[in-house]
């Protein structure tokens, strides 16, 4: 039986648990989150219609995927950062956990493009400017 150190919550002091009490606590907090989730998504005449994507430290978690296959009756996966999007960066951030704030840092950087392209700059002065704007943040 595998043991591990865990921090209470409030507490500074470390106390040791088994995995599988640790897997006993964590399998009803995960199928409970996920779903709430399908709850809102098909409240809302939602549809799931070619899967689930999984990203964040939590995703990680093993038999996440199953569970959430199970809730939400579609095929799940892990999401990753795209090649084309993050070449550079890839082998840094290239799990799960990143998903979220690469896809974020994404999403705003189109953003700022499609403002900026709207002033009459051309795309690639709109693109230099944003890295100029990006690199000057962390001098």
């Amino acid at each position: 039986q595998s043991v591990i150190e865990v921090t209470p919550v409030g507490r500074q002091e470390t106390r040791q648990l088994s995995k599988e009490i640790l897997c006993d606590i964590m399998q009803p907090r995960a199928i409970e989150l996920l779903q709430h989730i399908a709850h809102e998504v098909f409240s809302n005449r939602g549809q799931i219609s070619s899967g689930v994507v999984l990203t964040g430290g939590g995703s990680l978690s093993r038999g996440m995927v199953e569970i959430a296959e199970q809730v939400f009756d579609a095929p799940t996966r892990l999401g990753f950062l795209e090649q084309k999007h993050f070449g550079g960066l890839l082998d840094e951030v290239q799990s799960p956990e990143w998903a979220v704030a690469g896809g974020l840092a994404l999403a705003s950087m189109r953003s700022q493009i499609r403002r900026q392209s709207e002033s009459g700059k051309s795309p690639t002065r709109k693109v230099a400017e944003w890295f100029e704007n990006f690199r000057e943040k962390f001098r």
